[in-house]
């Protein structure tokens, strides 16, 4: 995005491949996006998130500052993978744990990405974007099982209130929608997070 009110640059190509201004995501490098403009934040954390998940990894909110000029206004955010810092050493060494350790999940990866509104061209501009990992990416067939990228919208919440009121189940309701999308790697989310969404929204629904 060479300015701040052009057409978004990033689309989606055949074969499910993701493209930034003609680059494929795996390919991006620091020099390509560094610096790269969004008129808006939603704008910038849509590509950061589809990039996160075309490559594997999930991604988590380490740092956000507001502006004290304009209620709500985010100035700067920087999103890291969430495999970035370490487990409390005193978690780990713990000897009076009862409960099984949970798998490692932080790794101290470095890979980022940060972006700064300036105000001189009313755009938010990249000013951060480390693409190494120091742990495995995720491959295709798991990165639809990643927690930051899965969502159930309200629309499957009322397809299974619905169906519900006709005894159908909610893992048949899944199913179903699971087949119209074409499998489950398109879906977007799993069948626990339907119950559980539906579990404490499904009362607004009837």
């Amino acid at each position: 995005m060479d300015g701040p009110h052009e057409r978004s640059a990033f689309k989606q190509s055949d074969g499910n491949e993701m493209e930034y201004k003609g680059v494929q995501y795996d390919k991006l490098s620091t020099e390509d996006i560094k610096g790269q403009k969004f008129k808006t934040m939603e704008e910038a954390e849509s590509f950061y998130y589809a990039y996160a998940k075309v490559m594997g990894f999930g991604v988590r909110q380490n740092y956000k500052r507001l502006s004290t000029i304009t209620p709500g206004k985010i100035t700067s955010l920087r999103l890291v993978c969430s495999a970035q810092g370490q487990r409390d050493v005193e978690r780990m060494t713990n000897k009076k744990r009862v409960r099984r350790q949970k798998k490692e999940t932080r790794f101290n990866c470095p890979c980022l990405f940060k972006v700064r509104y300036l105000n001189n061209i009313d755009a938010y501009v990249v000013v951060g974007f480390i693409t190494h990992h120091t742990h495995p990416l995720a491959q295709a067939h798991e990165r639809c099982l990643l927690t930051p990228h899965r969502s159930v919208q309200d629309s499957h919440v009322a397809l299974a209130t619905s169906m519900q009121r006709v005894s159908v189940k909610p893992c048949h309701t899944y199913e179903y929608i699971v087949n119209r999308s074409g499998g489950f790697q398109q879906v977007g989310f799993t069948i626990k997070d339907l119950y559980n969404k539906w579990t404490r929204n499904a009362e607004k629904f009837y």
